[in-house]
């Protein structure tokens, strides 16, 4: 009987909010108003009866249809309106979006000390469930005067879409708070609208009343497990479940919106957030690390990395490998990070994260060995198979689609990242790579101009990646001139200078090379002479003894201890910090080899070898000592023992150092290597070393022309002339502008060319 009265009164209400009555009143007044006038003057005009009976019985059958049209137009029109107006509803931006929450009041049943939670829970859970640039709240004011101004409305799951409909929510909450003997009992619904509404989770939470708080913490980080879904959320889901302070929760799941936008730094500081009100938090201790890594801060990723090993066993096995994956490729320890990320997609091949970290390491360290980039496109293409809009992914597309030469996928792939995240990091990166590759003027002057106010650390990745396809250097040298401007620190424009340097010896241009060099001794005096001194002993230009003598004569004074050092954020100018002793014996040892000064070189050697300081750089010091001995024993004619001494104990460095060190990269150890290879007839090995200049630092760029050249001599004594001339030419189109002191190589290999 209750439930009948109940459902009468619903439908007078609904009747009433729709305003039936006042469009069933308008038509009978109006409809009153015509008779009358029928009446009055169809006697006069003399018009026969039976049209004056036809108008009223069509007065009377045409009342039900204004109550359908009425009804039927309030559903289409009004809400329309409403969603337009300022006053009544959310901004187009919520209204277009899928991830739009409406909290409607609670029904609340106890004592009436608690009757305002009815609407004040509404303000409490949408603060707390909103995640910036994830999931929005409609307004609770706007939402509790627009219950109030239609007459308090029962709370049940169809009001509760009329309310959700109203701002354009694509989800609401409803429920039922219920007070007892001081305890709580509180129930939550998540529906989504629909024409029946779904239900999508419920939640409940139980307390005494004085933990009124913690009770609505406990139901919105039950709300947030719903609402975190799909292969991509897994991390989500899992943070829901791995910490007890919801503020810790809120802050990481702010962390992993800022991530899928590619917003490295927002991420990092929201995740510090997150730690810092849950120390144990062993999820957002990963999550940090990865987000500071990918954002410049290689020390606090190391940081964050070793305190989520420490907090593991808060963890699954399969979260435990996940960190223990992502120290590995911290350490530099490439095959480590990629047999366990393998293993783990392996295990879970909807492992999102797994697969996302697994084309990093790929794209990073395979180049280094000579391998290519391209090596990494099955696990991007599987991250987008499980989620099309990470950004990371598409944008690790775009430059392999570079690499490939495929202009058509670059454009798509950019076109998706600027759809997907219109403000992320990558933004300028994707406009300046797909500015170069199609060839359009407008674009890259528009790219330059925005990156001229753009941080440091933006302008050095831009130029890096517009480096990676190597096939055009002019952007990359676009970028990198950016740095040199007045308006940067000392330290940034001499790093700019030192780039540009090897950029122009990458294209045989060695003049302008020296006078570069010569610009960052200038703007960072007492710090640059370990970059010149890397220049004038590459291989392939055969300096002449007296500019040896001189350059290890100026190393020898140079007071190395007391170089300044880089005080701007990133690897980029700090990957040298405190390196420049060390830095200092190692050149001077390879000098002294180089001239035949065995026994100063073996010294120098000996000293490498008791250097202490950070695990990585003790393991450089290690090689760099190996790498003076190689020396040695290649000019002794120790063939073997110099291929021994450079092949056995290869250095793990972060793919960030080496890409922000010449010294770190070990470009020049790899060159000699793969000659050493070469000279012992063991040309697949030769081939493959030569082959890792391509795709991977601005420092390796000037072994690339002569690696070509060297790989097509080999091809030539495999007899493959097809190969053969296919270096060549690259050789020939890389140096097609190389200073008169180099032309006699570039000769050469175009008679090669005809030749063949």
């Amino acid at each position: 009987m209750t439930d009948t009265r109940s459902s009468g009164g619903d439908f007078f209400n609904e009747f009433k909010r729709r305003h039936i009555f006042r469009a069933a009143a308008v038509y009978g007044a109006v409809a009153f108003v015509i008779l009358q006038v029928v009446d009055f003057a169809f006697p006069v005009l003399n018009i026969p009866d039976w049209v004056t009976r036809a108008l009223v019985v069509g007065a009377i059958a045409g009342f039900p249809f204004v109550i359908v049209f009425a009804w039927v137009y309030e559903r289409a029109v009004p809400r329309v309106i409403a969603r337009t107006s300022p006053a009544r509803a959310a901004p187009a931006s919520e209204v277009a979006s899928s991830s739009v929450l409406t909290v409607v009041p609670f029904a609340v049943r106890g004592s009436e000390e608690l009757a305002y939670l009815s609407e004040g829970i509404v303000d409490l859970l949408s603060s707390k469930l909103r995640i910036p640039g994830e999931l929005r709240c409609v307004d609770p004011y706007a939402v509790i005067a627009w219950a109030s101004r239609e007459g308090g409305l029962a709370l049940d799951p169809g009001k509760g879409r009329l309310i959700a409909d109203q701002f354009g929510a694509s989800l609401f909450i409803l429920g039922n708070i219920l007070e007892a003997g001081g305890r709580l009992h509180i129930e939550a619904t998540l529906y989504e609208v629909e024409a029946s509404p779904r239900v999508v989770t419920q939640a409940t939470s139980e307390g005494a009343a004085a933990e009124l708080f913690d009770l609505i913490d406990d139901i919105a980080r039950q709300l947030l497990t719903a609402l975190t879904s799909g292969p991509a959320a897994r991390l989500a889901r899992l943070a829901v479940t791995t910490t007890g302070s919801f503020p810790a929760l809120k802050s990481y799941l702010e962390g992993e919106s800022e991530m899928r936008a590619m917003r490295r730094a927002p991420a990092a500081e929201a995740f510090m957030r997150a730690v810092e009100q849950d120390p144990s938090f062993a999820l957002a201790w990963y999550r940090l690390g990865v987000a500071a890594l990918w954002s410049g801060q290689l020390e606090l990723a190391r940081d964050a990395a070793e305190r989520a090993v420490e907090l593991s066993d808060r963890l699954t096995e399969h979260d435990r490998r996940l960190v223990q994956a992502f120290k590995a490729l911290l350490r530099g320890e490439a095959d480590d990070a990629e047999r366990l990320y393998r293993i783990i997609v392996g295990n879970h091949p909807d492992d999102v994260e797994a697969w996302y970290q697994l084309g990093e390491v790929l794209f990073h360290y395979r180049p280094r060995s000579g391998g290519s980039i391209c090596e990494s496109r099955s696990a991007w293409e599987r991250v987008l198979e499980l989620e099309p809009e990470h950004v990371s992914a598409l944008v690790h597309m775009a430059v392999i689609a570079a690499c490939d030469g495929d202009r058509e996928e670059v454009n798509e792939m950019v076109e998706r990242v600027l759809e997907v995240s219109p403000e992320g990091d990558a933004v300028i990166w994707m406009l300046g790579l797909r500015g170069w590759e199609l060839g359009d003027r407008k674009a890259r002057t528009d790219v330059v101009r925005r990156l001229r106010s753009a941080s440091d650390f933006a302008v050095a990745r831009g130029a890096w990646l517009l480096a990676l396809p190597s096939r055009d250097l002019t952007g990359a040298s676009v970028f990198t001139r950016l740095l040199t401007e007045p308006s940067r620190a000392p330290d940034v424009r001499a790093l700019g200078h030192v780039w540009l340097a090897h950029l122009e010896l990458a294209q045989g241009r060695w003049a302008d090379a020296r006078a570069e060099m010569e610009e960052a001794e200038s703007v960072h005096r007492g710090s640059m002479i370990h970059h010149r001194t890397v220049l004038w002993l590459a291989p392939f230009l055969d300096r002449p003894q007296q500019e040896l003598e001189a350059l290890r004569a100026s190393l020898s004074e140079w007071d190395a201890e007391s170089a300044p050092s880089s005080m701007t954020a990133g690897p980029y100018c700090t990957v040298h910090n405190g390196l420049h002793p060390q830095l200092r014996t190692y050149l001077l040892g390879i000098l002294a080899a180089r001239l035949g000064d065995e026994g100063v070189a073996l010294r120098h050697a000996e000293e490498l070898e008791r250097e202490g300081g950070r695990p990585e750089t003790r393991e450089l010091a290690r090689y760099q000592a190996r790498s003076i001995r190689a020396h040695i024993y290649s000019s002794a004619g120790r063939v073997e023992d110099a291929l021994a001494a450079l092949e056995c104990s290869r250095v793990g460095s972060l793919f960030e150092l080496s890409i922000a060190s010449p010294f770190f990269s070990q470009a020049y150890e790899r060159y000699v290597l793969a000659g050493l290879f070469s000279s012992l007839g063991r040309y697949d090995e030769a081939l493959c070393w030569y082959g890792s200049f391509a795709e991977h630092s601005i420092y390796d760029l000037m072994y690339l022309a002569p690696s070509h050249l060297r790989r097509a001599e080999i091809y030539e004594r495999l007899e493959q002339p097809v190969e053969a001339a296919s270096h060549y030419k690259r050789f020939v189109e890389l140096w097609s502008e190389s200073d008169r002191e180099l032309r006699p190589m570039v000769e050469r290999a175009d008679e090669r060319i005809i030749a063949l």
